[in-house]
């Protein structure tokens, strides 16, 4: 049998057996539940200065949340006379995150790049003054796709010290989650921003793939947290049955860099954790506290049906 195989089934044997013993673990307390019944499709959420910031991916406006998931106000990205847009011609925000932009806090919205049409978009949103600047991410999207990722489909951006780190879901028919650690010349030199890609190793049974959804970076614990979910998919633009979700946490997350293939280290079964994640499709987390030992997250979910439901998460962390 030869190196390649033998370290493919050994990530394998190792997720399975963490996918089995670690979620069933009591590790996770849900609170507050909020759904959203006119506000469409939650695909990213972002927390800054005690106020969350949530994205439908076919909506043109943001929503502005307290932490009590009360809405205070929305901020136009585009203008349309549709909410929700069609599907074809959505952008499909699926990523969000704070960065520093020209000595400012800037919010980022990016699309998915899942098709080469409406979803090569971005935005950067200067939030007290509500100015937005507009990018063209087609050049690096087309990149990434020359780059392995052949079925291209981001879904979550972050950011590790100096380093921009996107996660690109899986289907399928192309069973495979990427990372890609990349810098801010993403948005500023897209034609030269450095492009590190890694796979995720996943039960790659094409009955029960999942795929990642969104993440988040806890500067505390340096660690990586994401979402993830299976879904009746074969490709990066359809919808289908809604499965399970979960959370994935990635140990070392800044030290990860040299490593070609990431094995979660702990995974989280949702609806093991508490029966009323089931039927839900987390396609969004963020942030809300940290300690060394505890993560407050929220989680929203997109279940394809006009509403976004929001979670408020306890997470207690393992030595």
């Amino acid at each position: 049998m030869s190196t390649g195989i033998i370290s493919n089934c050994r990530c394998f044997c190792l997720f399975t057996m963490l996918l089995l013993v670690i979620s069933c673990g009591k590790k996770v307390k849900l609170g507050k539940i909020t759904t959203l019944n006119h506000y469409a499709a939650g695909s990213a959420i972002t927390f800054s200065n005690n106020r969350l910031y949530l994205v439908g991916d076919n909506m043109s406006y943001l929503l502005v949340l307290d932490t009590a998931f009360n809405v205070l106000d929305s901020i136009n990205i585009f203008y349309s006379s549709q909410n929700p847009l069609p599907k074809p011609t959505k952008p499909d925000i699926e990523a969000a995150t704070f960065v520093q932009h020209n000595e400012k806090s800037m919010l980022l919205l990016i699309g998915s790049g899942s098709l080469d049409t409406y979803r090569n978009g971005g935005w950067l949103l200067d939030i007290a003054s509500r100015e937005k600047t507009t990018i063209d991410l087609a050049l690096f999207y087309n990149r990434l796709k020359t780059n392995n990722i052949p079925d291209l489909n981001i879904e979550g951006i972050t950011q590790v010290k100096n380093t921009i780190i996107l996660c690109s879901r899986g289907n399928k028919t192309n069973p495979m989650n990427y990372l890609v650690y990349t810098s801010t010349m993403l948005w500023t030199n897209p034609e030269i921003a450095p492009i590190n890609v890694k796979t995720i190793a996943t039960d790659t049974n094409s009955g029960s793939f999942s795929g990642v959804s969104d993440m988040d970076y806890s500067g505390v614990s340096d660690r990586l947290i994401l979402t993830a979910s299976t879904e009746d998919t074969r490709n990066s633009y359809a919808d289908g049955a809604i499965g399970k979700s979960y959370l994935w946490l990635i140990n070392n997350a800044s030290g990860k860099k040299g490593i070609t293939q990431i094995i979660p280290d702990r995974i989280i079964d949702l609806e093991l954790a508490d029966d009323r994640f089931k039927g839900q499709k987390i396609e969004a987390v963020c942030i809300l506290s940290e300690t060394i030992k505890q993560l407050t997250l929220v989680l929203a979910a997109d279940n394809d049906n006009g509403s976004t439901t929001l979670f408020k998460v306890q997470l207690d962390l393992e030595d």
